[in-house]
């Protein structure tokens, strides 16, 4: 592949970040948002785009919501306030606490219906903020709260005013709150809801490590819900065909469960090629030290957490599926092995599905995870029946990748199949969450500041009409774009040597053949618009 070495791509981004380094040459990663505040105390945890040119971001430290607007061929910078949340305001260098917003998704026939929701972490008296000095765990009836928002889009937008290109995010008086569940600990909240194809709202809520308890706490006052993905109504009501239900036999509050057995889920996404709820919903669980999970989440789904993480059947497997919980007077609720695991946990996060995108039907049984510790981002390849997903390497036979620090590069391992782009982010301020943009593109929040679009690239356009230097891809496949193909075979580049004689599937063998031309032109085909 040779789009790399021919057209020049940038190493550093703004603000002496790293670059995103694509491993596909069909696919480019541009920032199209920076300046965004970093570190663990100023984090922005999520974002929504409301039109093609326009994305709300939700800072998770002063629970603010503010509106960014993109701009072609640069990348944008944070705009003013929208809304401000009574949130819980976490202790500055408290690196476990996650209070603050946790989560943005509009409804799914946004704009028509044009309602935005964010989770976070409400303060007692809903008005103002709180300081978590003033929560005591396990005792403070702190509330995880769903409030939904209504978006109205600028009257008479004009590039030539910016105050002209702010829209309105309000609430209602009272807040319109649909969800809201006891937060037990500072930690392991969940992360982000979503919406499924039945129009329901799913919300994962962590596990707050209580580790000996499953599902439900139903101890001393408050009852905590743990280690669960709600369901319900956009309108907070219980939908009638939820799996769980008190009139079943099942304990009390089980009644809004979709699924559980989870540790702390911050990806929560439904497969779009996949029509029925029950079967496509997929999430991420992290794991303590070992076993962070890629997993799919039939309905009644037990993903096995406190008793164990990753698969059953893996060599360093110290969990067991004895003691599983069972929930009484319901569908079977069935331990569910996870589809993909990686040995040492790596903060693994969001999650996204390509089918339908922007990006072409060549991507369409792609599915995306990102990570907040290596900045890795990772893409897996689906089964043709979506619910598992396609290895080749033979050391991947285990559903494991195995790399040992986690922060090792995958090139050269076991794991580089699964790679898609490295600097996707910064170590230990990677991926936070993905999101479809209004244009069918995959972007993505990174907690070192940036958003990044992914967008087709056009790897054998390599110059322009007359190969002016700068002047690059053209959209057009020219002699000038071939002579730049062998110049840089000529010049000992490897990328130019894409075949081996008898073309694909090979391997480079050192020779410029007609089968790397024939590479060559396919690869414009496939990757042009």
């Amino acid at each position: 592949m040779i789009a790399a070495s021919l057209t020049g791509v940038a190493t550093v981004a703004a603000h002496g970040q790293t670059a995103p380094v694509s491993q596909d040459p069909r696919l480019a990663f541009t920032t199209v948002v920076q300046g965004l505040p970093t570190g663990i105390d100023n984090l922005v945890s999520a974002f929504v785009p409301v039109s093609e040119d326009t994305l709300l971001l939700g800072y998770r430290a002063d629970g603010t919501i503010r509106q960014v607007t993109l701009r072609p061929g640069q990348a944008a910078l944070p705009g003013p306030v929208l809304v401000d949340l009574p949130i819980i305001t976490r202790t500055p260098g408290d690196t476990q606490a996650e209070y603050g917003i946790q989560g943005l998704v509009t409804h799914p026939q946004f704009p028509a219906v044009p309602w935005a929701y964010v989770r976070y972490s409400q303060s007692l008296d809903g008005v103002t903020d709180m300081p978590q000095a003033m929560v005591t765990e396990f005792s403070t009836p702190v509330q995880s709260v769903v409030e939904r928002l209504t978006w109205t889009p600028p009257a008479a937008p004009n590039p030539a005013d910016p105050s002209s290109l702010i829209g309105r995010l309000e609430r209602t008086s009272p807040p319109t709150i649909v969800l809201s569940t006891t937060i037990a600990a500072r930690y392991h909240h969940g992360g982000p809801p979503t919406f499924g194809p039945d129009g329901r709202l799913y919300v994962p809520i962590g596990d707050y490590r209580l580790s000996t308890t499953l599902g439900i706490n139903t101890g001393p006052t408050p009852v905590y819900q743990a280690g669960v993905i709600l369901r319900i109504n956009p309108d907070g009501s219980l939908p009638p065909d939820n799996p769980f239900s008190a009139a079943a036999g099942s304990p009390p509050g089980t009644d809004t469960w979709f699924a559980f057995g989870f540790r702390n889920q911050y990806g929560l996404a439904f497969d779009p090629a996949v029509a029925d709820f029950r079967e496509g919903l997929w999430c991420t669980d992290n794991g303590e030290a070992m076993f962070d999970e890629l997993n799919r989440v039939p309905i009644a789904a037990n993903g096995g957490h406190a008793r164990i993480m990753g698969p059953v059947g893996h060599p360093r497997q110290s969990g067991s599926l004895t003691g599983q919980v069972s929930v009484p007077g319901t569908p079977a609720s069935a331990y569910v092995d996870p589809v993909f695991s990686w040995l040492q946990t790596n903060g693994v996060t969001a999650l996204l599905f390509l089918h339908g995108s922007a990006l072409g039907p060549v991507f369409n049984d792609w599915v995306l995870t990102g990570n907040y510790n290596t900045a890795f981002l990772f893409r897996l390849r689906l089964t043709a029946d979506r619910r598992a997903v396609r290895l080749t390497h033979p050391g991947l036979a285990d559903r494991v990748d195995d790399r040992v620090p986690f922060s090792r590069t995958p090139v050269g391992t076991e794991a580089e199949e699964l790679l898609l782009a490295r600097n996707v982010g910064s170590p230990f301020a990677g991926v936070i969450a993905m999101s479809r943009g209004m244009d069918g593109l995959p972007l993505i929040l990174t907690a070192d500041g940036r958003v990044i679009r992914i967008s087709r690239a056009c790897p054998a356009d390599v110059v322009g009409i007359g190969g002016e230097a700068g002047s690059g891809p053209d959209g057009l496949l020219t002699g000038d774009d071939f002579n730049a193909f062998i110049g840089a075979f000529a010049a000992g580049d490897p990328l130019a040597d894409i075949t081996g004689v008898g073309g694909p599937p090979a391997t480079p063998d050192g020779l410029l053949t007609g089968d790397d031309f024939v590479a060559f032109v396919s690869q414009f085909a496939d990757g042009c618009p």
